[in-house]
């Protein structure tokens, strides 16, 4: 069975992971073709839209713009935002730069503070006290010890890219760990993997990914 998921939706993942609503069942009991895809059919090469380059004088203007409205967002809708530069502005550049928001959102200052602010938000929710830590597998870092077990016990793992560059992305949740079988914990690995993702593939940012799941029975 496969799934895909919007890169641009935390949200929408953490509710596919944790229902498995009927809805979604019967759409894959539909599909006939191994592959869903994020953005047109998987068959079809992706061409990337042809974009004016951006001067670095358009830039720097962009990026001004940018941190006014970051500046300009309530209080509260930003808090989060505001603690991880406190805490560790490098982590916050490495993992919300604001030059990508940016391009991905067609250089709409207002969006890209929007979801650089809700990503950070997603942050404290997922990982609470441990939120401005870095996402690693080590066991200091976002995830703790046992999120990081369940994140290495194989039943999450790259399988490549597709035809069009996605990466592609199994579950198997037969191999699912006891911690993973917690749905907040699957939740806080997928993050994890999708941030790998985001971190390391433009196609990604701007086409999403696939994510393929297995039908077999979770362990217990």
């Amino acid at each position: 069975m496969t799934v895909t998921a919007d890169c641009n939706s935390a949200e929408s993942v953490q509710n596919d992971l944790e229902s498995y609503s009927d809805a979604f069942q019967q759409a894959m009991k539909e599909v006939q073709r191994e592959e869903l895809d994020v953005k047109g059919p998987a068959q079809e090469e992706i061409t990337k839209p042809w974009q004016e380059p951006v001067d670095s004088a358009a830039m720097f203007n962009s990026l001004c713009s940018l941190e006014a409205a970051l500046e300009d967002l309530p209080q509260g809708t930003r808090a989060a935002y505001d603690e991880a530069m406190k805490r560790d502005p490098h982590l916050v550049e490495l993992e919300t730069p604001k030059e990508r928001f940016l391009r991905i959102l067609n250089f709409n200052h207002w969006a890209a503070a929007e979801a650089i602010a809700s990503y950070w938000t997603k942050r404290v929710e997922l990982f609470e006290d441990r939120a401005f830590r870095p996402l690693t597998i080590d066991g200091y870092g976002a995830l703790s010890r046992s999120t990081a077990h369940s994140a290495q016990c194989g039943g999450f793992r790259f399988m490549g890219s597709d035809k069009s560059g996605r990466p592609v992305l199994f579950v198997d949740r037969s191999k699912f760990c006891c911690g993973c079988n917690h749905p907040g914990e699957r939740v806080k690995v997928m993050f994890y993997f999708q941030h790998l993702m985001l971190l390391e593939s433009q196609v990604t940012n701007e086409h999403g990914y696939v994510m393929m799941m297995t039908k077999g029975n979770e362990q217990g």
